[in-house]
């Protein structure tokens, strides 16, 4: 889930419908998840695979 920790990420793909979404995601970069963090949720996305 982390995708910039993805080193074949090279860009995500975001849409918004509206401000309030679009300055979410403007601001997401700036989001810093430790490893346990990460580490759930990979296990929850890979769950969901």
């Amino acid at each position: 889930m982390g995708l910039l920790h993805e080193p074949t990420v090279t860009a995500p793909l975001a849409s918004a419908t509206s401000i309030a979404q679009l300055d979410d995601l403007v601001s997401a970069p700036a989001i810093t998840l430790d490893d346990a963090q990460i580490n759930r949720l990979d296990t929850a996305a890979d769950e969901l695979a």
